[in-house]
Formats: structure tokens, sequence, C-alpha cells
């Protein structure tokens, strides 16, 4: 703004998209990704794997197929895009990160608590108390990863879980 006042120009200046559209397409600029990958599953391989999967669940109310995932929150990764002219080097990528564990069954009624994987055993954060204290399912490993203990640690507690609820469920988990 200070630019603004010393040339004379409104301090009251409003941007629409229609504005910044036709300031990129003037001056060449375009959204361009740093770093991808590429990559497909050929459709006879998602045909064959749908009809192995539902063969495995044949014998289970959908109430009882649970589903397990992991994903990750990269918390210092900077944008892997970025408006340019040009293509721009990426750089090297944070792996400061969070590892969320998430389960739910096929009809989604019934969500597990999300299990929370950090890499400090006590975060300065939690103030002395533990994620359990505070409300949640937290464990810690040294790069933030699901390991062994951690995932047999999880599935003890989710099986207590449904033993007290007298269910017998089947759990999927991916293998990556």
């Amino acid at each position: 703004m200070a630019f603004s006042s010393e040339s004379g120009v409104s301090t009251n200046l409003k941007f629409s998209k229609g504005w910044l559209h036709k300031l990129q397409r003037k001056h060449g600029f375009t959204s361009k990704v740093q770093h991808g990958e590429a990559g497909s599953t050929p459709q006879a391989l998602v045909d064959t794997g749908r009809a192995q999967m539902l063969d495995i669940t044949a014998g289970y109310s959908p109430v009882n197929v649970f589903n397990m995932d992991e994903t990750s929150f990269f918390y210092c990764l900077s944008p892997h895009r970025s408006i340019t002219r040009n293509r721009v080097p990426g750089t090297k990528k944070s792996k400061k990160r969070i590892t969320l564990a998430l389960t739910t069954n096929a009809t989604g009624t019934d969500m597990i608590d999300p299990l929370f994987i950090g890499t400090a055993a006590k975060p300065r954060c939690f103030s002395g108390a533990t994620g359990a204290d505070l409300g949640f399912d937290y464990q810690s490993s040294k790069k933030a990863w699901m390991n062994g203990v951690i995932f047999n640690k999880y599935l003890t507690a989710l099986d207590e879980k449904m033993v007290e609820q007298d269910r017998k469920i089947l759990m999927l988990v991916d293998n990556a």
C-alpha cells in the first residue's frame, strides 16, 4: 500500500478473480507443478481386485467390515505449485510429519477414534499430559511412521472394544 500512496494510486484497491486471471494471461503466468508423479492402474486389475474383495467380504455384514488407512500431514512442507512464467526447480522437501491412522466400517456408521503418530514421546504442546488425558490416541516412533509395535497396540485395543460389543469384524488394511 505504501507504493500506491507514493504513486498517487487509490489505497482502496480491490482485485477480482477476473483481474488476476487477465494479469496472468497477459504476462504468461501459469501454475506449474514443481514435482510430481505419474502412474495409473490398468482397469483389468481394478476389476479383478474388486471381484476378489467382494468374495472376501461376502461373509460379513457391511457394518462389520472395517477399513484402516494411514495418511500423513507434512506440517513443514512448502507448496508444490507456484505461479510463474518458467519452470521452477523443486526444493528439498521437509519430512516433518504427523501420521494418522483412520478406521471406519463400510457403512460409515462406526468411526474408530483416529490414531496420531508423532516423533516426540512426550510432546511439549501436551504440557505433560498424555494423548489419552487429552482425549485422543497418540503414539510415537522415530520417524512418525506406523510400526509393528504401534499397529499391534492399536489392533489389541480395537479387538478389546469389539469383544465388549460381542462383534466379529473383518479389518482391511493395505500393505504399503
